[in-house]
């Protein structure tokens, strides 16, 4: 899992760090970077944290904020990625432009449709 503080001034900020503290147990490790799944800074670099997923992490994101939307500076933060265990992504959050998006396989399409018959219309193929 990635998350992104974006840092115009080099201090995040209590609320960010606060929660950085939260996560920290599951940290794996973190990066200068100007491209994230879904962004890529022209200007700037931002903090890529990266983050071992499983079952207390997301408990955690479900303490933190109320939705994939919630995660923006300077409260939070942002763009909470979810990746698979080979780095491909599989949820990309663009939080401060309220977007997101999955990257589905041919046979997690074909679940999702069989699972939840009112998103059939949406699921696409690449």
């Amino acid at each position: 899992m990635l998350l992104v503080v974006r840092d115009p001034q080099l201090d995040p900020g209590d609320s960010i760090k606060s929660q950085l503290d939260l996560l920290s147990p599951f940290l794996l490790g973190s990066s200068r970077e100007k491209e994230w799944p879904g962004t890529v800074l022209y200007a700037d670099e931002a903090t890529v944290y990266r983050y071992s997923s499983g079952e207390g992490l997301q408990e955690r994101l479900k303490q933190q904020a109320a939705s994939l939307f919630s995660w923006i500076h300077p409260d939070a933060p942002e763009d909470p990625c979810f990746l698979r265990r080979n780095g491909d992504v599989l949820l990309v959050t663009i939080s401060h432009e309220r977007e997101a998006y999955m990257l589905l396989s041919e046979d997690e399409i074909q679940i999702a449709r069989r699972g939840f018959p009112e998103l059939a219309s949406i699921l696409q193929k690449e």
